[in-house]
């Protein structure tokens, strides 16, 4: 089975998730939710020119994927300090699909979701 990255999905057509900043992250047995300033890419439709000292447009964005959830491991409690002293939990490090499940990771932990359904929406 081949892995695909978010990329190729349309759900995610536009998002740069490597750039992004996750300020929170909620879960039940059945969805995890990100809450992020993601970054975006031209084409989008809330892109904008970047604000001064930064490369991307950002938005802020929650991304709900609904399905079963596993924790591989949960490093939710630490958080990460960008040069500007903004403090977060990280970015997504990996975003793809092997099959039906899911891969989510970044410096937060790793949690997988079978056969999700995502909704992403701006806040």
């Amino acid at each position: 089975m081949s892995v695909e990255s978010y990329a190729e999905f349309p759900e995610f057509a536009g998002l740069l998730l490597e750039e992004s900043r996750i300020t929170r992250i909620a879960d039940t047995p059945t969805s995890v939710r990100f809450e992020a300033e993601i970054a975006l890419l031209g084409d989008h439709a809330l892109y904008s020119i970047p604000r001064a000292g930064e490369i991307h447009s950002y938005a802020q964005v929650r991304m709900t994927a609904s399905g079963q959830v596993t924790w591989l491991t949960d490093n939710r409690d630490q958080r990460v300090t960008d040069s500007d002293g903004l403090r977060h939990l990280g970015t997504f490090t990996r975003c793809e699909a092997t099959g039906s499940t899911w891969l989510i990771e970044g410096p937060w932990g790793s949690v997988q979701v079978r056969e999700p359904t995502w909704r992403i929406t701006a806040r």
